[in-house]
């Protein structure tokens, strides 16, 4: 419990809703600033972006360094959101 706990946010005399976490410029904020959420939504969004060019990834006719390339351009951007 903070010394915060108790004050209710208003603006124009409305109040805000209170919640634990929210999306800020992709990227999830929370309260206690506890990371495990994002670097778990960042790996699920990494994992699934692998799996959309898998085929082209895992494809041995094309060139490694190309493959590589693919791989730091489209799934490792997903890392680092």
């Amino acid at each position: 419990m903070t010394k915060y706990d108790n004050i209710v946010p208003t603006i124009e005399n409305e109040e805000i809703e209170r919640v634990d976490s929210y999306k800020y410029l992709g990227k999830t904020v929370n309260m206690e600033d506890n990371t495990k959420e994002e670097i778990l939504l960042r790996i699920k969004a990494g994992w699934s972006c692998f799996g959309r060019y898998k085929y082209i990834l895992c494809d041995k006719t094309i060139p490694i360094a190309l493959r590589s390339r693919m791989f730091q351009s489209v799934c490792a951007a997903h890392y680092h959101l």
